[in-house]
């Protein structure tokens, strides 16, 4: 279980035993389906957002956490650890809010990922830009940087819908009416695949909640 070393780069809260078991028969990154190595090295990957090096996989949340913090009243005060240091903001909400810390813990939120693609998700929100918009080859992972959006792939867009869903239902977060608009388009516009189904059972067989939009 060498990927255990690096686990928490991303992902503070989750378990690493259990990120491990989640991905140990399906290591490639999230957006662009990278393979990476059981000591999660990418050899190499390009792109437009995405020059060509080497890295190690980093954890992503596909509900970013600055959005779902903010309904967290953790989020809006000061707390003091045992050392006397004030924290605020997602410090505070990991020092003090159990409800907080289960959710950040929760498996279905957590994706592997390169560095250089979370840093480029969590600048947008998802969205669905024309046909004639995103004509391209290679990974699909279109950046509209005026209007802060993203398109992903649209094998990526079902299962990004059923976990803001998820989320929704599960934890104080909730979604604008454009993107329950969405989302809901998205979970029925691609359906459920055997991949997210066994992902599903892995995560209530690791003590996670179901989540009822995949089955």
């Amino acid at each position: 279980m060498l990927l255990l070393s690096m686990v928490y780069q991303g992902a503070q809260c989750a378990p690493a035993k259990q990120l491990f078991q989640l991905y140990e028969n399906q290591r490639t990154t999230f957006f662009c389906e990278q393979p990476f190595s059981i000591t999660g090295e990418i050899t190499s990957y390009s792109g437009k957002h995405h020059p060509t090096l080497s890295d190690n996989i980093t954890w992503m949340n596909i509900v970013p956490l600055k959005k779902l913090a903010p309904f967290y009243g953790c989020y809006q005060q000061k707390c003091v650890n045992q050392k006397g240091k004030i924290l605020q903001g997602l410090r505070c909400c990991r020092q003090r809010d159990t409800q907080f810390q289960k959710m950040e813990k929760d498996l279905h939120n957590v994706v592997p990922e390169t560095h250089v693609l979370k840093k480029q998700r969590e600048r947008y929100a998802f969205t669905e830009f024309s046909p004639i918009l995103t004509k391209k080859t290679g990974c699909h992972f279109v950046i509209d940087k005026k209007n802060k959006q993203l398109e992903p792939a649209p094998s990526k867009r079902g299962m990004i819908a059923r976990t803001y869903l998820y989320m929704k239902d599960t934890y104080p977060f909730r979604l604008t009416e454009e993107e329950m608009v969405l989302y809901l388009r998205w979970h029925q516009q691609y359906p459920v695949t055997m991949a997210e189904r066994e992902r599903n059972e892995k995560i209530i067989a690791l003590g996670g909640k179901r989540n009822h939009w995949v089955g």
